[in-house]
């Protein structure tokens, strides 16, 4: 056998298999719920073409669907039933039936999806896209992530902003797996009569969408001297860290850990007073992630108060800025 006719083979064959891979599908017409019968029949249409570009299904005519339960004396409007829906496949002689709804609710769109199998009855997939903005973004983008949802179970929720509107431009989306792991480096300053510059940094992993656990590092040191007095300030810290998102891209952070530190002030022999600030150490602070999307770099504006529990009382308020780099998704 030729090399070019192994060639033609091998891609006969991979169609004949791609095609037989193809599952054979209905798409039963969504129902609108605060949107009218026509934005919902054009945004169905729409689906079925996503749906057929995704080389999984092959799908049925709408029109071929409505011949055959024209003959059959039945309608889909209303029909949201497993058992209904289950009976339409069987009719249109389908392996799967997708059914669905588009609602809004104030200015929020909310696409929602089910896969069915007409075999068994079974849910075998759910999809589902909410959108705050205008509802052309349903049928430019919407309905691509749905039928994208079907195939690969991810679940997408953007608003107008997390969207580039340009089509030269990829989209960008919301991470549909929360978790991740990131190093936040950071350099900034300890409000004080000193003013100690600041540097410390932190590794953590978010685990849901809202909350990450972690590890902080942190030190800061600001000497002064003047004739004959001098100043000195040194402390570091570990601390275990606990974030929550309390708004978007806003987050509250609480930690506790070990805080060993020192002041030194020298203005004679008779005026030279050392404070220890050895012990257990604790923090409470904020901090806003930008950017929020799906990048793995950014920065974070934090401010903080640490307070630390040891041969003396130590309190201080800490501003400084994280680059923040998530390393694992």
């Amino acid at each position: 056998m030729s090399l070019r006719s192994l060639l033609y083979s091998t891609l006969a064959f991979i169609s004949l298999t791609s095609a037989q891979a193809q599952v054979f599908v209905a798409v039963i017409e969504f129902q609108g719920k605060g949107v009218s019968t026509i934005e919902a029949s054009a945004l169905t249409d729409r689906l079925i073409l996503e749906l057929f570009q995704t080389n999984h299904f092959r799908v049925m005519e709408r029109e071929m669907l409505d011949r055959i339960l024209t003959e059959q004396e039945l309608q889909t409007s209303g029909c949201t039933s497993t058992e209904c829906l289950v009976e339409i496949g069987q009719l249109a002689g389908v392996e799967q039936v997708i059914s669905g709804s588009i609602s809004k609710i104030g200015n929020v769109y909310s696409i929602s999806a089910r896969l069915i199998s007409v075999e068994s009855g079974e849910i075998l997939d759910v999809a589902y896209f909410d959108y705050k903005g205008e509802m052309g973004e349903l049928l430019t983008n919407g309905m691509g992530q749905v039928a994208r949802q079907l195939i690969t179970k991810e679940t997408v929720a953007v608003d107008a902003e997390s969207l580039v509107m340009d089509d030269q431009t990829p989209r960008k989306e919301i991470p549909t797996d929360q978790r991740f792991v990131s190093l936040s480096p950071r350099v900034g300053v300890v409000v004080g009569d000193l003013v100690p510059v600041a540097y410390g940094g932190s590794l953590s992993f978010k685990f849901s969408p809202k909350s990450a656990v972690g590890i902080d590092v942190g030190y800061a040191h600001r000497l002064d001297t003047e004739r004959m007095e001098r100043n000195e300030f040194e402390t570091m810290s570990v601390y275990l860290t606990y974030e929550y998102e309390i708004l978007q891209a806003l987050a509250l952070e609480i930690a506790a850990g070990y805080h060993d530190g020192y002041y030194d002030s020298f203005v004679s022999i008779q005026n030279h007073d050392v404070f220890d600030y050895s012990g257990f150490g604790a923090r409470l602070g904020v901090l806003s992630h930008i950017p929020r999307e799906a990048s793995r770099l950014g920065l974070s504006p934090r401010a903080y108060v640490e307070l630390g529990m040891g041969a003396d009382f130590y309190f201080a308020l800490n501003l400084a800025l994280s680059a923040d780099i998530r390393f694992f998704r």
